[in-house]
């Protein structure tokens, strides 16, 4: 009888024992989840990028609170030949996210550069999509070619939101400066989506 007894409460133990790790493996699962969320950019009005919203401040120290699990660097990018600050966002492996270009003279200006596929618009739109299967969301009258260092890509604002914009890009054999037809746009992809806050 105390043999069985033993038996019994080595099985209770070893089940208790074993939904603990279960749970723990859960909880950090969930944890995990939580860390890895990726804003979206909502398109409606006012469009914001999960907390940063027009009246939040494009400086090192606000973007780095308003996204804490991911990396917050500032530097320097280049148009025109002219140098202009910038903040960088990436995930916890370093893979990047986005790219502020900063308005020294006014942090709540600014543009937001959407460069990886993982975060979405409000749409479901995400960098890599190809132009024809967005063509419901713009206009393409409204599209502009890109110029200079941009030359040969072509911005089409949003229907509802123009301060968005797909910049798409691929081959070409024509002109710059000009939107190429539509039937050329067909397989040109998503690059980058661009957030112009001013």
């Amino acid at each position: 009888m105390n043999t069985l007894l033993r038996v019994a409460a080595h099985a209770s133990a070893l089940i208790c024992l074993t939904s603990a790790v279960i749970l723990t493996a859960a909880c950090s699962q969930e944890d995990e989840r939580v860390d890895d969320a990726l804003p979206v950019l909502i398109t409606q009005k006012p469009p914001h990028l999960g907390p940063l919203r027009l009246e939040s401040k494009m400086t090192l120290e606000t973007v780095s609170n308003l996204f804490p699990t991911f990396q917050v660097t500032s530097g320097q990018a280049m148009s025109e030949g002219m140098a202009y600050p910038v903040l960088r966002v990436w995930t916890s492996a370093h893979e990047p996210l986005f790219v502020i270009a900063v308005n020294p003279d006014n942090p709540v200006e600014g543009q937001v550069e959407i460069e990886s596929a993982a975060i979405r618009l409000g749409n479901g739109a995400a960098v890599g999509q190809s132009f024809s299967a967005l063509g419901t969301t713009f206009v393409y009258d409204e599209c502009l070619p890109g110029m200079e260092e941009q030359s040969g890509k072509v911005y089409c604002p949003l229907k509802n939101s123009p301060t968005i914009s797909y910049v798409f890009n691929g081959s070409y054999s024509g002109p710059d400066g000009e939107v190429p037809p539509k039937e050329a746009l067909q397989n040109f992809t998503v690059s980058s989506i661009v957030w112009d806050r001013r």
